[in-house]
């Protein structure tokens, strides 16, 4: 559709023939926002049969699915200890492909005066005339709260 980014890489080349590939991207994700808000509320990434879904709106968020024996995911694998280090592995490559998010619960953070304190991404964006302030002038909040830090500078904006 107009206005979607676009991968460039055809797959149509790359299904009956296995040497085509060869150093293809191994992870891909997916991320699913509430428009205008701005909120994240699942992101998913696929390795080779295998599916993480995290839904932001569940008590256990991950969900994992192989896809070959299951292409309806309806067996949740997630609680199988056999997939917990896949599970890891995957939820890593997710947040670092990832767009703009943030974290969740509280992290320390140094404010402009030294002294150690810990804030939620929800302190960032309290009192909208400090947003800007505090996420230029606080490193943790551009490192922890990207979707709130970098969507005021406009890097992360959903369309």
């Amino acid at each position: 559709p107009w206005g979607q980014a676009m991968d460039s890489e055809s797959f149509a080349d790359h299904i009956l023939d296995e040497d085509k590939r060869k150093g293809l991207r191994e992870y891909l994700g997916a991320w699913t926002y509430s428009y205008g808000a701005g909120k994240l509320h699942y992101e998913a990434i696929r390795k080779n049969n295998f599916k993480l879904l995290r839904n932001y709106e569940m008590d256990r968020p991950f969900q994992l699915y192989d896809l070959d024996e299951d292409i309806t995911e309806s067996n949740n694998l997630a609680k199988n200890e056999t997939y917990q280090a896949l599970i890891e592995e995957m939820a890593l490559q997710l947040q670092r492909i990832g767009p703009c998010y943030d974290r969740r619960g509280r992290f320390n953070v140094v404010n402009m005066k030294g002294k150690v304190k810990k804030k939620r991404c929800s302190w960032f964006s309290r009192d909208v005339t400090k947003t800007a302030t505090r996420c230029r002038n606080i490193k943790e909040g551009r490192k922890h709260c990207r979707l709130t830090c970098m969507s005021h500078f406009r890097e992360c904006e959903i369309p």
